[in-house]
Parts: C-alpha cells; sequence; structure tokens
C-alpha cells in the first residue's frame, strides 16, 4: 500500500509541475503528465482487477449454518410495482431474509392495502415524505438482525446463493458489502454507453478498489451493511445528496473495511435518456463533492481504511481540472494564432495516442468480462462503441462533474433525493441462479 501510495503522490506530483509549466506557455511536460496519468490508471485498474478475480477463483462456498440472518430493506417513493417486482425477486434465495420490508416513502401512490405480498413481505408506510436516507434511517428501528440489505426499488435480484456474499462478515472489519449491478437499457444508445460504463469502468474500479483495500462507495442499489457498524458511525444521513457515498467514506473513517462481491448480482434498470443519465450523475458528483468536503482532510491526515482511494479520486479530479484548462489554453492559442512549433500540438502523435488509449481500453473491457460472470457474447454490441467512450466520457460525465461536483463542495443540503426515471420494461435475459 506504501508503494501505491507513493506511486500516486509522484503522479501527482508530475500534474502539478506540467500545470505550472501551462501558464508559462510550455504544454510538452503536461501533455506527456496528462497521457502519462491517464494510461497508468488504465494498466493499474486492470491488473489489480485480474488479482481480484484470481482471488474470487480461490473462494469456496460457505456454510450456511454459520451466516448472519439478515433483513432486506427497500426504501421506494412513488414506484410500488417496481418495489413489489424487487420484492419477487427475492423469492428463493439462499439463506431466505428474516423479513423483508418494503419503505413507502410518503407517496401519493402506494402498495394497496389489499395488495397480496410474497410471503415474509411487510410495508412500511411512512407519514411523510423524507428522502431514501430519511426513510432506511427511520426504517431501521424495525431491523433485529446483525447486517441488514437495502435495494433501490429498480433493483431485481439475479444471484440466488448469498451465500458466499455473507460469508464477507465473517470478518470482523467488515462493515458493508456491496454486489454487481447488471445494467438493463432499452437498447437506446444511452442505455448502452451505460452498459459498457457499468461493465468497463464502474465494475472494474470496485474490484480494482477491494484490492487496494477499500471502496470509494459501495453501490447503494445492492448493498449490505454489518447494523453495529452503521450504527457506530450514527446510521445513514439525510442532508447528503447520496446516502452510499456518505456512509462509505463514515465507515472506512471509522476503520471499517468495505467489499465488492462480484458474485452477488442484480439487475438495475438504466435512465433511460440523455437528461435523465446526466441528473444521475451530476447527483453523484455532488455526493463526491460533499464527501471529500466533510471528510477529505480528515482522510488523508488520520491514515483512512481508504486512504490509497482518496489519493486516487484527488489525481482523478486534478487531472480532470488540468485536461480541461489545457484544452481551453490549446483552443484559446488556436483561435488566436499564438500557437508556436513548442506547443502540444506540435509534439503529440494524435493517432498514437489513440491508439494506445483504445488497445488500453480494449484490455480493460477484456479483463472486464472476467469480472462479470455472464457470456463474453452478452457484451459483443458494446464492442463498436470502445472508440466512442472518450465522447460519452467528455460530454455527459465531465459535464455532470463540472456542475455537480462544486455544488456538492458549496452546500450542506442539496434537497429531497429524487428517484432516477428509469426504462419502462426490464430485460430479465441471461440470469444465472
Amino acid at each position: 500500500m506504501n508503494e501505491l501510495i507513493r506511486d500516486y503522490l509522484w503522479l501527482l506530483d508530475h500534474e502539478w509541475q506540467g500545470l505550472l509549466a501551462t501558464f508559462n506557455g510550455q504544454f510538452t511536460e503536461v501533455s506527456e503528465a496528462l497521457l502519462v496519468y491517464a494510461y497508468a490508471v488504465s494498466v493499474l485498474w486492470t491488473l489489480t482487477s485480474l488479482v481480484y478475480v484470481a482471488r474470487m477463483v480461490r473462494k469456496g462456498r460457505a456454510s450456511e449454518a454459520a451466516l448472519p440472518p439478515f433483513t432486506v430493506l427497500v426504501p421506494f417513493y412513488g414506484e410500488p410495482d417496481r418495489a413489489l417486482r424487487t420484492a419477487r425477486s427475492l423469492d428463493g434465495i439462499r439463506p431466505a431474509p428474516s423479513a423483508v420490508i418494503l419503505v413507502d416513502d410518503g407517496s401519493a401512490i402506494s402498495i394497496g392495502e389489499d395488495e397480496p405480498l410474497p410471503a415474509g413481505v411487510s410495508v412500511l408506510r411512512l407519514p411523510l415524505r423524507q428522502g431514501k436516507a430519511g426513510a432506511l434511517k427511520t426504517a431501521m428501528s424495525s431491523v433485529t438482525t446483525p447486517v441488514v440489505v437495502c435495494l433501490d426499488a429498480d433493483t431485481e435480484i439475479c444471484s440466488k446463493d448469498w451465500r458466499s456474499m455473507l460469508a464477507e462478515f465473517d470478518a470482523p472489519e467488515v462493515g458493508a458489502v456491496t454486489g454487481k449491478i447488471w445494467p438493463v437499457a432499452n437498447g437506446s444508445l444511452v442505455g448502452r454507453f451505460q452498459e459498457l460504463d457499468y461493465l468497463a469502468v464502474i465494475s472494474l474500479i470496485k474490484a480494482a478498489e477491494t484490492i487496494w483495500g477499500g471502496l470509494m462507495t459501495v453501490s447503494g442499489a445492492i448493498v449490505a451493511y454489518r447494523v453495529a457498524a452503521l450504527q457506530a458511525v450514527g446510521g445513514f444521513n439525510s442532508d447528503k445528496a447520496t446516502e452510499d457515498i456518505d456512509a462509505s467514506w463514515r465507515l472506512q473513517l471509522s476503520g471499517w473495511r468495505l467489499a465488492y462481491h462480484s458474485r452477488w448480482a442484480a439487475e438495475v434498470e438504466m435512465a433511460p435518456t440523455v437528461q435523465a443519465l446526466w441528473r444521475q450523475r451530476r447527483r453523484w458528483s455532488s455526493g463526491l463533492g460533499q464527501a471529500l468536503r466533510d471528510y477529505g482532510a480528515t482522510a488523508l491526515t488520520r491514515g483512512a481504511r481508504h486512504l490509497p482511494i482518496v489519493i486516487v479520486t484527488l489525481a482523478n479530479i486534478l487531472w480532470v481540472l488540468t485536461m480541461l484548462a489545457i484544452t481551453v489554453v490549446t483552443l484559446y492559442a488556436a483561435a488566436t494564432r499564438t500557437l508556436t512549433h513548442n506547443d502540444v500540438v506540435a509534439h503529440i502523435n494524435l493517432l498514437a495516442m489513440v491508439v494506445t488509449g483504445l488497445i488500453l481500453f480494449s484490455l480493460q473491457f477484456l479483463a472486464a468480462l472476467l469480472i462479470d460472470g455472464r457470456s463474453w457474447r452478452t457484451h459483443l454490441h458494446l464492442v463498436p462503441l470502445l472508440p466512442l467512450y472518450p465522447v460519452y466520457f467528455w460530454f455527459i460525465l465531465l459535464s455532470s462533474f463540472l456542475v455537480g461536483f462544486p455544488t456538492g463542495v458549496s452546500r450542506r443540503k442539496l434537497g429531497v433525493w429524487q428517484p432516477t426515471a428509469r426504462a419502462p420494461t426490464v430485460n430479465t435475459d441471461a440470469r444465472p441462479t
């Protein structure tokens, strides 16, 4: 871990020196720093995710008798049909939950009193809307088991065997375990880009981070918490844009370890439009901004369990801002005809840069297939999108970050959580047991 931190501190220093060179009109150093960092991160993610794959292969099946009992909470607002569908997807899981509670966050349209519920499922109706974190916090008073599983109302469980996931809690330092999301899209281009993002970036990063010793965040759509760990850090915080990021950082600051378990999988509906996706990613960026503002300094100075992830996160933010600054300066110089032969455009082999990036991202994609658990044929339709992923990144992810992150840093409360708009149908193909 010390070597990893040292390497990233070196990269940060290299980025900073390049940024200083930019203000002197020298673009070569900063362009080299940007390329080195982006390629190094891709290689690091890929290699450490392969270590994760090897570790998962060595894991055996857990004994059901020694597993902790658990309760499932499904908070929802205005989507009772989806909440019921989530509850029904729990049928046949092993071991069975002690209870499944559908938490109605003050919906105007709710589950009817005479609606037939699956066995072991109950509805907790809150009189006033509190937001997702507030609803979960209230529902925690009904939890009597040592583990609580939180699922979003657009989540359908695919993995019926939960024994290996629950066995993660055998380690006393584990505070939460998050599962793998299999995206469900409506076949649109924006949906397919989200599929690629979850497969080759989000899932792969979580696998890599697990090897580093922590996670930037659990996935709020499918996560299991140790109740004692949640209680020790004050439970869910309703003032935050993202309850999962906030809880993840507070748990790791207190010494709890978070784990990613790719064999615990669920289908989650994707945002059906560019507007819905942009709002979702803006909210995620706001949550990250709040976490860095509230806990970043403490994590860096007190050696938090997720310190490597904090350093990488800061480095990524610096990389994005530096890249944006260089792009603006370069475009301005080109528009005013002040570029010289010493500038970046005269030194970068654009074709070599693009080809190298595509090769590294393709290797990242292949490594992600090993983590996914489904046939590689399931993802063939994503291959043509590999060269276009940078366009998706810069136009959707970067723009939402530039709006959401400063908002999270500057504002204490960001209003009541709004469920992300979802596609109208769900594809149930390729579900292993």
